[in-house]
């Protein structure tokens, strides 16, 4: 992606190079605390995403799912974003400029969902995103 601000939808398709997964990691204890999301979120360790982007993946209707110890924890579908890809990256582009490498991580659905997967994330847990 060129340096961009102000992206029109139209070009949106054309403009961003694939999409990744990305793990919104949150420290619940300290976010609870503190009141505000900069130390529950913030840990050097937190945000992990790829390890690759997919190049070749229509995002119209995909299934992503949060698997803690071999259960499903969370699962939506692209198709049930609040805004599309396009309008989300046009909108993010009229506040700030995007430069090649930025990642747009975007909540996955209009369901919120109620998972806690800190009660059941214990030391030695296997987890997987697809």
């Amino acid at each position: 992606m060129a340096k961009k601000l102000n992206m029109s939808l139209k070009k949106m398709p054309s403009i961003y190079p694939g999409y990744t997964c990305f793990n919104d990691v949150t420290e619940r204890f300290y976010q609870g605390q503190d009141g505000q999301w900069t130390r529950g979120k913030g840990f050097d360790t937190f945000a992990p995403c790829g390890p690759w982007i997919e190049t070749q993946l229509k995002a119209g209707d995909l299934q992503l799912e949060t698997i803690l110890n071999g259960k499903v924890r969370q699962s939506a579908r692209t198709s049930e974003l609040i805004f599309g890809i396009p309008q989300i990256i046009s909108f993010i582009s009229g506040v700030m400029t995007l430069f090649p490498g930025d990642v747009i991580a975007y909540r996955n659905s209009r369901r919120i969902e109620k998972c806690r997967l800190a009660m059941w994330w214990k030391s030695g847990s296997k987890h997987r995103y697809s």
